[in-house]
């Protein structure tokens, strides 16, 4: 069945999941970075700076592309986490 619907052009589950996350894999870096960064300085990790660094991101881009901000969600930070 898998190969049926590759064949007839549908998205497998990876793919489906992928078009959902609102970051792409550079904006993922930024992020995955700027903990990195805090960390070198010496603060301990925080979902809360984690969390206002992913919607800094969002907003430049909603901006750039003219389309409304929409926040993050409460655990957001710790799916991010899980995923990278």
């Amino acid at each position: 069945s898998t190969l049926s619907q590759r064949i007839n052009g549908k998205w497998d589950i990876w793919e489906f999941n992928a078009s959902k996350c609102r970051f792409t894999e550079a904006e993922a870096e930024v992020l995955i970075d700027h903990a990195l960064h805090e960390a070198e300085r010496g603060f301990p990790f925080t979902h809360q700076s984690l969390y206002e660094k992913g919607e800094e991101i969002l907003k430049a881009k909603g901006a750039a592309q003219g389309t409304p901000f929409k926040p993050l969600g409460k655990q957001w930070s710790h799916n991010f986490l899980n995923r990278y």
